[in-house]
């Protein structure tokens, strides 16, 4: 998934969605997103920290991206915890 975290609105559910459609034995989402979308306010942080708070998916960060002069880029995997 790339560019869906933007909306603060939109989180809950995407994470709900992921949640639903991995198995412990067949899945893992890689994001690709910015940290933050300025004006929105969603982003890789907010994402992580629905994550963080419920436990039940582990996120691993695989790169991060920035050139000093735009915002930062982040990819991550999700899976379920085992």
């Amino acid at each position: 998934m790339a560019e869906t975290v933007y909306s603060i609105s939109a989180v809950a559910h995407l994470y709900e969605l992921i949640k639903m459609c991995i198995t412990p034995s067949h899945g893992v989402v890689y994001m690709a997103a910015k940290k933050h979308y300025f004006g929105v306010g969603g982003g890789t942080r907010r994402f992580l920290s629905i994550v963080e708070k419920y436990g039940v998916l582990a996120s691993s960060m695989v790169t991060e991206v920035g050139d000093g002069s735009s915002n930062v880029r982040e990819d991550q995997t999700l899976s379920l915890f085992f």
